[in-house]
């Protein structure tokens, strides 16, 4: 198992409980490890069959953007 970082990752969401959270945007700043299985391709050094920083970032973008949370854990 292999371990990949994205730091300081900073978003714009909305994200509250409260009605002065709601309808605006607010900052955020993520910082997320992902543990990930070993591949032939990671051993191999091949850039085929390894975790994409930029997939796992766009992904995290795009599950932002599907509307408010009320929990930043969540």
């Amino acid at each position: 198992m292999y371990r990949i970082f994205v730091r300081d990752l900073v978003l714009f969401v909305e994200v509250g409980v409260y009605e002065s959270e709601k309808n605006r945007q607010q900052r955020i700043r993520l910082n997320i490890e992902l543990d990930c299985e070993d591949t032939i391709a990671a051993a191999q050094d091949r850039i085929r069959g390894v975790v994409c920083y930029f997939s796992v970032v766009e992904r995290i973008r795009a599950m932002l953007a599907e509307g408010h949370i009320n929990l930043i854990e969540t």
